[in-house]
């Protein structure tokens, strides 16, 4: 499948809609993971958000938002946490490289 669609993975109750390339999320998209309660918003690239994006954790009350990689948050970005804490600043594959507000 290509073009504009909606991919659900039954088993893990995860769904996607949005650009799909080959069977894979591939552009701009939602992913919604109905048991974690996790919602991902942006660009995907192979399945995972890649370039600007936030990921939803409802269930753990964090929201990340910024410039993600492979699906995690890679260079700038921040990370709000459900007792008001935003943590902002340069994220690398280890996590928080640079920090610069708490």
């Amino acid at each position: 499948m290509n073009g504009f669609g909606t991919i659900k993975w039954a088993a893990e109750r995860i769904s996607y809609k949005g650009q799909v390339k080959d069977f894979q999320p591939n552009g701009e998209g939602i992913m919604e993971d109905e048991e974690n309660q996790v919602t991902s918003s942006g660009f995907f690239k192979n399945g995972f958000l890649e370039g600007q994006g936030v990921i939803e954790d409802k269930k753990n009350y964090i929201t990340k938002r910024g410039n993600f990689k492979g699906g995690k948050l890679f260079g700038l970005g921040e990370v709000k946490l459900d007792n008001g804490d935003l943590w902002r600043g340069q994220f690398g594959p280890a996590g928080v490289v640079k920090h610069y507000a708490k």
